[in-house]
């Protein structure tokens, strides 16, 4: 039987472990153009990673820490505050470089929990509509049932050709999607929720 105070940071664990998801889906969503962007991006998703590691071994073991690959040990708490600091940065980065693309640049979007890459084919004069041509990703290791796939890009000059739109906010979504369907560019990163 767990007492109040175990079930209280059992809550604790799980609320986290479901905004370092949350995280690393939106930076699969949107990566970003440039290097800044890329930068923050990448710190996210290690310190989002990091927060998933101990939640997975507190339920494994019973451990709230973790040490990571530079050998410091780090708390689930600590954890958080570094995941949260580097969500704030990504945002902020976001929003001072913007996100517009160039024509030839990749482009990933998601649909669902799944991510496909493509290559910018054309942008309007104002930014506001962008083409983008689906590519073809083969994968060169692991696997896409168990969600480890290393992927190669090849330009597909007959595939699929998308419309996304630039929202309010500065987002660019699918067109006619108003929630989902988001895309970043500079970057191909597809991937195949195992799950589904």
């Amino acid at each position: 039987m767990m007492t109040k105070t175990q079930q209280t940071f059992e809550q604790f664990v799980d609320r986290n472990e479901a905004a370092a998801s949350k995280y690393r889906k939106m930076i699969g969503r949107e990566f970003g153009h440039n290097d800044t962007v890329r930068k923050a991006a990448l710190a996210l998703d290690d310190a989002a990673r990091i927060v998933e590691d101990i939640a997975y071994w507190y339920r494994l073991r019973g451990t709230a820490t973790i040490r990571t690959n530079g050998g410091r040990v780090v708390t689930m708490q600590e954890a958080i505050d570094d995941m949260e600091s580097a969500y704030n940065d990504w945002r902020l980065v976001i929003k001072i470089t913007g996100n517009v693309p160039v024509r030839g640049d990749g482009a990933t979007w998601g649909v669902g929990s799944d991510r496909y890459a493509g290559t910018v084919i054309g942008v309007s004069a104002s930014g506001h509509r962008v083409l983008v041509q689906a590519d073809v990703a083969r994968v060169v290791s692991g696997g896409e049932h168990d969600g480890s796939a290393r992927y190669k890009y090849e330009r597909n000059e007959n595939g699929r050709i998308l419309i996304f739109t630039r929202r309010k906010n500065g987002v660019y979504r699918m067109q006619g999607w108003k929630t989902t369907g988001g895309v970043s560019f500079g970057v191909r990163c597809a991937y195949r929720d195992p799950h589904i």
